[in-house]
């Protein structure tokens, strides 16, 4: 996990006892986890939330898409409907 073998996890666990003390040993390693599972539970949330800000980003992206397009036909049909109304306003005054 941390790239920790097994011979540096028995140096490492005999310099605790030595430094800290068998009597004082469970308190610190029951310490030391809980501070390393706040670590893992923020990374988690860090990578939620990117997940998240992803898929937003994606939406958004569909979202603008979707109301570019809208927009375009929205453009034409006006285009169309106003120069519909020009020619049967040119009839008109020329049947005038």
């Amino acid at each position: 996990m941390f790239g920790i073998g097994g011979s540096e996890l028995i140096i490492l666990s005999i310099a605790l006892v030595i430094i800290i003390g068998p009597k004082q040993l469970p308190t610190v390693m029951q310490t030391l986890g809980k501070f390393v599972r706040e670590i893992m539970n923020a990374r988690s949330d860090f990578m939620k939330s990117i997940d998240e800000d992803e898929s937003l980003r994606s939406v958004k992206k569909s979202y603008e898409d979707v109301k570019n397009a809208v927009d375009s036909k929205v453009k034409d049909l006006k285009s169309q409907i106003e120069s519909e109304v020009k020619k049967v306003a040119d009839k008109e005054d020329s049947s005038s």
